[in-house]
């Protein structure tokens, strides 16, 4: 229990950390962007937006990638206690084991098992999880990426709510004092 939430803990500080750098980053090339270096309202609002969503997005997948090691030890480990199952080329033994083990129905769908290699069948489950972890951690990747391409260059649209300056209707000295052009 203790293991799982200082994977948690870890999960959460690297997503922080890391959705941080990224929005830190875009943020100050933005800033960089513009004639007086201040960060546009869209580019700060852009940005507030991406961390919340990078956040979520790398969490899940640091915690996804934690949760894959550990798993994948799990199963590991079972391989030895499978070696005194009486496994039988058929979807019962599989069953069977779903019935000893049920942390491993949480991560193997019976549907899946049409493929399965039922000569060496751990080898197979360790392959069926280990390709659901890899998908779910790249569709994490996919999301983090288009998203921050969306909100990065939502960062740095030019600010059309900004002020322009006005220029003085006379002309201006030298000296930068202003003039009356009719005065003289």
């Amino acid at each position: 229990m203790f293991k799982f939430l200082s994977y948690g803990f870890g999960c959460v500080f690297g997503g922080t950390v890391t959705a941080i750098l990224i929005c830190g980053i875009l943020l100050l090339l933005s800033a960089r962007q513009t004639k007086y270096g201040n960060l546009t309202p869209i580019a700060l609002l852009s940005g507030s937006v991406l961390f919340c969503l990078l956040f979520y997005q790398l969490t899940t997948m640091f915690y996804a990638l934690q949760l894959k090691s550990t798993v994948m030890d799990a199963i590991d480990t079972l391989s030895i206690g499978m070696q005194t199952l009486d496994l039988h080329s058929s979807e019962e033994s599989i069953k069977e084991l779903i019935a000893r083990y049920p942390v491993i129905s949480n991560f193997l769908d019976i549907s899946l098992l049409q493929g399965i290699n039922w000569d060496e069948p751990i080898k197979s489950i360790h392959e069926i999880v280990g390709n659901r972890f890899n998908s779910y951690i790249y569709e994490r990747l996919g999301w983090a990426a288009g998203l921050t391409l969306i909100f990065g260059s939502a960062m740095f649209l030019p600010d059309k709510t900004a002020r322009k300056r006005k220029e003085p209707k006379h002309g201006t000295s030298p000296t930068g004092r202003h003039y009356d052009e009719d005065f003289y």
